[in-house]
């Protein structure tokens, strides 16, 4: 069978929920914002906790890549709001392309290796697209003219940290046989704290359909 049920009665699995919860308050709370790139968390969200979900109640190989490509879709958003913050002129054209080169190269080099040397980089392709991010985030501070609220991203850093605590948990198996609810606490602070970065891009205007003034 495909799915274990064992599996999908497990924390693990159904702390993928936590995930949709987030997304479903991001769609409600950016209901009146629906041009915006922020508005995409949501959907996103839901679907990272649909894939994961799968993927811990099934344990296959195509579980694991369909996974990590819906957070690739995530982790590339982030790039490209970061880029729209730093330079508001790249046409929404552009931008769209980028998000999908992104996406699909991201995609196609994890499939490749994995099936040439049978190695998944998944990890180390979503922690480039992490540190993209985060230096053109530093770039927006530098370049800041006026004060920035930084509590919603500090407060995402502690929590995101604090359940990196909980993977390497894991990962290592140090938690016995209790590892698969360390991923478990892991799935929930994650979810947690992407919502709370969604609340510190909500104060930027980064719209898709123009550039900010």
């Amino acid at each position: 069978m495909l799915v274990s049920l064992d599996l999908m009665r497990s924390a693990v699995a159904w702390s993928n929920l936590t995930f949709i919860a987030v997304g479903l308050l991001t769609i409600f709370l950016s209901r009146k914002s629906k041009r915006t790139l922020t508005w995409w968390f949501g959907p996103i969200f839901i679907l990272m906790g649909l894939s994961s979900f799968y993927h811990h109640s099934s344990y296959t190989e195509f579980s694991k890549t369909l996974d990590l490509g819906t957070i690739f879709l995530f982790s590339s958003l982030l790039v490209i709001l970061e880029l729209r913050r730093y330079r508001p002129q790249i046409k929404n054209s552009s931008l769209a392309w980028i998000y999908a080169t992104v996406n699909l190269v991201s995609w196609a080099l994890m499939c490749a290796v994995n099936a040439i040397i049978g190695l998944n980089i998944g990890i180390p392709i979503l922690g480039v697209h992490i540190a993209a991010a985060l230096s053109c985030e530093a770039l927006c501070w530098s370049k800041a003219q006026n004060p920035l609220r930084l509590g919603w991203i500090l407060a995402t850093i502690l929590i995101a940290s604090i359940a990196a605590n909980f993977w390497v948990l894991d990962f290592v198996k140090l938690a016995g046989q209790n590892h698969t609810n360390a991923h478990a606490v892991w799935h929930f602070l994650t979810a947690i704290s992407l919502g709370l970065l969604y609340n510190h891009f909500k104060q930027f205007s980064v719209n898709f359909l123009r550039a900010e003034p």
